[in-house]
């Protein structure tokens, strides 16, 4: 990523322009060859983290549009992408420095690994001028340079989610959109920290290091069919148990207690979580409430 000025040549990029047009069709966005039509993002809410899960999603939609055919293109050139109030009028602060790098980062950590990948050969420029220009350099170095490294994480929250009335439970159960930039949050740390490691307290850091054998070691698995079984229609039949029921009884009951419990009882033992067919980390990447990952 990079900060260019306006007048600055678009050599071999995909370029991305506000279409008026398209004013009515709030954050549409369309590819034609080397060129990207963008429209507007219409947000109802003036509250900055309704603002920012707005311009997130625009931006994630510019980055799947232009990296849906790189072919001949070095890069992206963009400018800040508009918002626009219920009445169609501009919402300035979106396209200043702070508001427009945290909608980026998000963005990204909404994108599959697959385009992620591909970001890494690429270059995504945003262009503006003057004052502007220098504000966005300056945040972009800042937030680069607290990214390059582990996480710090103080001795007392240790990077815990903040409480409410009722403690923790709003993390499952409340979806206003203070509650969805917390879990935002709470997942982009987490991310963070299995990258880059985390720093408790000023601590020495800690390097989570079997992040990648864990990754490459990742698959899609299906059932063979049985040739046995198609030929007598038999099915597979299971014994349920509850993890109180079980005796010696584990000395927990999450899944992976009752695990780590059975395996030591001598059992081969797989441990299986719910998780999304569609999106990688379901909906915590967009602060969704009902996302077990």
């Amino acid at each position: 990523f990079s900060v260019c000025e306006e007048t600055a040549a678009a050599t071999n990029r995909v370029t991305v322009r506000e279409l008026s047009s398209l004013r009515r069709e709030g954050g549409t966005v369309r590819r034609h060859g080397h060129e990207i039509e963008v429209s507007p993002i219409q947000c109802q809410a003036q509250k900055l983290p309704d603002l920012l899960a707005a311009l997130a999603e625009a931006y994630r939609k510019v980055f799947e549009a232009f990296l849906a055919d790189t072919t001949g293109a070095e890069g992206l050139r963009l400018s800040p992408l508009p918002v626009s109030d219920r009445y169609s009028g501009p919402v300035r602060r979106t396209q200043t420095a702070q508001p427009l790098w945290s909608a980026v980062a998000l963005a990204l950590a909404q994108l599959s690994s697959k385009h992620l990948a591909m970001l890494q050969e690429l270059k995504i420029e945003i262009s503006s001028k003057g004052l502007a220009a220098d504000s966005l350099r300056d945040v972009l170095s800042a937030k680069v340079s607290a990214g390059s490294g582990p996480v710090r994480l103080d001795a007392d929250g240790r990077g815990r989610i903040p409480t409410r009335k009722d403690g923790y439970s709003w993390c499952r159960r409340e979806n206003d959109s203070d509650a969805r930039l917390w879990r935002l949050e709470a997942f982009m740390l987490t991310r963070r920290a299995t990258g880059a490691g985390y720093e408790l307290g000023g601590a020495k850091a800690v390097q989570l290091d079997s992040v990648e054998k864990l990754v490459a070691g990742t698959k899609v698995c299906g059932a063979p069919a049985s040739e046995a079984a198609a030929a007598d229609d038999a099915q597979p039949t299971f014994d349920l148990i509850n993890a109180e029921d079980l005796d010696p009884a584990p000395d927990g009951n999450t899944v992976m207690e009752v695990a780590a419990f059975l395996t030591s009882q001598g059992c081969r033992v797989a441990a299986i979580n719910a998780a999304s067919a569609y999106q990688a980390g379901g909906g915590a990447s967009t602060g969704g409430r009902h996302a077990l990952e």
